[in-house]
Order: structure tokens, then C-alpha cells, then sequence
């Protein structure tokens, strides 16, 4: 009984120690830290021959620094994403001038067939570079089977900006998603692009979040009809290669999710999650000023859960509005957890970053900020 006892002291006071402090790190060790600098995408042409096809992508060095150009490429499902870029160490000073560079990689991917959803074979028909998105017209030839590599035309396409209404993960089997309900901002139609980049070099898991719609009309021309009136959200699910058992933060544009998982006996992989928002007392709310240029801006949040609870984790969702912040907290929790009745005290230390116009409203769920 004494043993049991102590067992469950010890427990929450681990987690009482260890759920303390949300905040996101951007910070990487200066000693032998890297800067990645993605190259700035001119043109991208196609070359076919009778042995090869070859895809030519020359752009823009941002320096004069002689650093090796890497390129990674993924595809996923008819779109394949390529990444041109060099890590830059932070203490090295480049000569101010623009260097151009031409690299060519092997296109021959561009012929294999994968299985779609809806049970057909499709080919890529959307080669993105440094979020330049590019288009494949294949010619028409009668008579011919898949082995048959038919000339290929390659047209730059416009990226039309979307929406974003959330961000929320899902997890299920050990894996994770994450699910983004998201709107239309024209009437141009086109095929969505999503995509989840990690952010290199970072010392905790960061990851950029890539969504836009890609059309062969300029969404700012006339050619695009007006987006309509009302808006029903679709909702997309992005596959994230990330550990559950450690927390990550997603960033698009205006919107950051942090995910802060709390279990104790490892990830329950076939758990039904439940989504409850926290309730916060006015007087749990601190927001900080940096007396820096531009001010940076810091806020934490404090409020009592109940615990030990061996099957939760929680989302801090930061959404801005011009100078404005909206920051949602939400427990999620598996179906059918039994939490312990202590109630532990947990903190969120939430890095706003910079506001060279200074802040404005800080509401956090629902509860408006003194500042």
C-alpha cells in the first residue's frame, strides 16, 4: 500500500514538473548552427531525349557564398515537390552580390503510374519548386500504352492564396495528421496544394505548412470571377512525419498550432480523442512587452487541470488578425481516461514575436488580456 502510495506521489509530481512550460524555441545553437536559404526559382525547363528526361531549374543565389546547392525532391500523388537551397552557417559573412545557378535533376519519375483513390492510375501533372508551381501537358498519341514516354510541355501556373480557418491534429494508429478546414479567397478553380515542410536545423520539431490553390488564370486578372458570396469550408488532411510522443508546432502564415502531448505510459494508438476548451480565469492571463525594437510580445497563461491523466494532450492554437491575437487552448483527451482528482497547476509561455506597430487586443479563450 505505502509503495502504491509513493508510486502515485511521484507521479504527479513529475507531471506537475513537467507540463510547467509550453514555448515555442525558434532558437539553434550558435556553434556550428545553419541558416537554410532556399534559392529564389527563375525558370524551370524540361528536356526530353531518347535516354533521358531531365528537369533544368536555374535560379538566384541570395549571396556570393560558394556553399553546394542541395535539392530534395517527394512526390505525392500527382504532385511532385522539389526543394532547392543551401545551409549557410550563421557566423559567415557573404559578399553582397547575386550569383545565378543551374542545376539539372532526373525527371524519369514523371513516367511512373501510381494508383489514384478512386482506383484509376495517374501520372504527376504539377512539379512544384520553391512553391513555383508548374503545370504538365502531355501530348495525345492514339494507339500507345503506359511504357510509351509521350513529349511533355511544361507552363508556369498561379498560385491562388486560400483561407485557413484552423489547424488541429489528428492521431490515430501511431500516426499523424493534420486537419485543416479551409475557403476559397477566388473563383479561380484549380487543384489544392498542401503540403508540411519540417523546418531545418531547428533544435525542437518546427514544421511549415504549405496550402494554396494552383490555376492556369491569374487570380488578380479579370479572367478569375469573383469568389462566391458564401463560403462552404473543405476540409483537408495533411499526413505528418512526426512522433507523437513529442511535441511540434505547425505554422501558416497567420495561424500557429502548438502540440503538447502529456502521456505517461506511451501513445494509446487506438484511442477515440475528445476536444474540450480550458476555461481561463481573467487573472490567469499575462501578457509581457519586451522593451526591444521591434517590442516583442510574450504571453502566459495559467490555469488548474485535473491529473494525473495518462491519455491527454493539449493544442494552443495562435491566430492573428493585423495586430490583433486570438490563442485557443484545448485539451484533447482519449475516450474513457480516468484522470486522477489532483488538481495540478499548468503554465503556457506563449512567444507572440515581434510588432514593430505595437500589440493589440490578446483574447485567449474568450478571456480578453490586461495589458
Amino acid at each position: 500500500m505505502i509503495t502504491h502510495l509513493f508510486r502515485i506521489i511521484s507521479l504527479v509530481l513529475v507531471l506537475a514538473m513537467s507540463i510547467t512550460v509550453f514555448a515555442q524555441d525558434n532558437s539553434t545553437s550558435s556553434e556550428g548552427a545553419l541558416l537554410r536559404q532556399y534559392n529564389t526559382v527563375d525558370s524551370v525547363e524540361l528536356v526530353q531525349t531518347e535516354t533521358a528526361t531531365q528537369l533544368i531549374i536555374r535560379s538566384t543565389l541570395s549571396d556570393g557564398c560558394d556553399f553546394p546547392v542541395v535539392i530534395d525532391s517527394e512526390r505525392q500523388g500527382n504532385m511532385w515537390f522539389v526543394d532547392i537551397y543551401r545551409d549557410v552557417p550563421l557566423a559567415t559573412i557573404c559578399p553582397a552580390v547575386l550569383k545565378t545557378d543551374e542545376q539539372a535533376i532526373d525527371a524519369n519519375i514523371l513516367y511512373e503510374h501510381i494508383a489514384q483513390a478512386d482506383g484509376t492510375s495517374g501520372v504527376i501533372d504539377l512539379i512544384v519548386v520553391n512553391e513555383r508551381v508548374f503545370h504538365i501537358e502531355r501530348a495525345q498519341i492514339e494507339g500507345t500504352g503506359e511504357n510509351v514516354q509521350p513529349p511533355m510541355l511544361l507552363s508556369p501556373w498561379y498560385v491562388s492564396p486560400i483561407s485557413v480557418i484552423r489547424l488541429e491534429t489528428v492521431l490515430a494508429d501511431g500516426d499523424m495528421s493534420l486537419q485543416v478546414p479551409w475557403v476559397p479567397l477566388s473563383g479561380c478553380e484549380g487543384p489544392l496544394v498542401s503540403r508540411i515542410r519540417p523546418v531545418a536545423h531547428a533544435e525542437t520539431p518546427q514544421y511549415d505548412v504549405f496550402m494554396y490553390q494552383a490555376t492556369d488564370l491569374d487570380p488578380a486578372s479579370d479572367a478569375c470571377p469573383p469568389p462566391p458570396m458564401l463560403f462552404t469550408s473543405v476540409e483537408e488532411t495533411i499526413p505528418v512525419a512526426h512522433d507523437p510522443m513529442r511535441d511540434a508546432t505547425f505554422s501558416w502564415e497567420t495561424t500557429t498550432l502548438h502540440y503538447r502531448q502529456q502521456f505517461v505510459d506511451g501513445f494509446p494508438f487506438d484511442a477515440t480523442w475528445l476536444r474540450n476548451p480550458i476555461t481561463v480565469q481573467p487573472d490567469g492571463i499575462t501578457a509581457t512587452v519586451a522593451e526591444s525594437f521591434p517590442p516583442q510580445v510574450f504571453v502566459t497563461v495559467n490555469w488548474q487541470h485535473g491529473g494525473p491523466c495518462p491519455a491527454r494532450y493539449y493544442e494552443v492554437l495562435d491566430q492573428r488578425n493585423g495586430n490583433d491575437v486570438t490563442i485557443t487552448i484545448t485539451e484533447v483527451l482519449a475516450e474513457g481516461t480516468i484522470c486522477g482528482r489532483a488538481l495540478l497547476p499548468i503554465s503556457v509561455n506563449i512567444a507572440l514575436g515581434a510588432f514593430e506597430n505595437g500589440i493589440g487586443s490578446i483574447t485567449v479563450n474568450g478571456v480578453e488580456a490586461s495589458q
